[in-house]
């Protein structure tokens, strides 16, 4: 098998359900129209998928929790702080409640690859390779969308704004600057660590559905269906 197992390879529609197997010249032995070589090369693309699952749901786990310490620290520490100081820390608390909520609550899409591989389990190989070719396109369409630049001008602003809430508010300059510097430097550094693999694999995908069972070998219909990159 080949070191890379998702060297470009192109897959043209095949109309009949009647026609031979054949090879496709793209230098991948795994790029055939066979039943087997569409199991194969689902088995690879599941692989890359279950390895992104453990990287986001690492990465979840490990935010929530730093953002969770940010929230309860801060209320911790105010019985041993001036009353004046207390708006500043709360403040921060609630930037980083938000934060651990939506990290905690809302996974990336491709976290559910465990359940959505169940309800794969009885399809035929080249329904079976269309699916989860489907899922990692749209599981890595969800990667570039939550890392998109909205995503950072929303840090930027919810950060400016609890900065000048506490500086023009509370007439806290320096506390005010800080707040809105760190909990957007905090906020930048959750964003560009989170998993993009699927991203960087390059799926392109442009399918049909595979064509319907009929006795012979059967082709899929993959009409250029491209994947592109080896695994990290």
């Amino acid at each position: 098998m080949s070191s890379a197992p998702f060297d470009a390879c192109t897959i043209v529609h095949v109309a009949s359900t009647e026609v031979a197997p054949a090879r496709f010249a793209c230098g991948n032995p795994m790029c055939v129209s066979t039943e087997a070589g569409a199991e194969q090369r689902a088995r690879d693309l599941i692989v890359a998928l279950k390895l992104e699952s453990a990287r986001a749901r690492r990465w979840r786990l490990a935010w929530a929790g730093i953002n969770g310490l940010s929230t309860v620290a801060p209320l911790a520490a105010m019985p041993f702080v001036r009353r004046t100081l207390w708006p500043d820390l709360v403040a921060g608390s609630i930037s980083s409640a938000l934060s651990t909520g939506f990290t905690f609550f809302w996974p990336l899409q491709v976290e559910g690859v465990a359940g959505e591989l169940d309800a794969m389990a009885g399809l035929e190989p080249c329904e079976r390779l269309f699916a989860v070719q489907m899922f990692a396109a749209a599981a890595s369409e969800n990667e570039v969308a939550r890392r998109a630049w909205p995503w950072h001008v929303v840090n930027f602003g919810l950060s400016a704004a609890l900065g000048a809430a506490l500086a023009y508010g509370f007439d806290h300059p320096t506390a005010g600057w800080v707040t809105g510097l760190s909990g957007f430097v905090v906020g930048e550094a959750q964003l560009f660590t989170q998993p993009s693999s699927l991203r960087d694999l390059r799926l392109s995908l442009v399918v049909a559905p595979p064509v319907s069972s009929a006795p012979g070998p059967r082709a899929f219909a993959l009409v250029a269906a491209t994947v592109e990159a080896p695994l990290p």
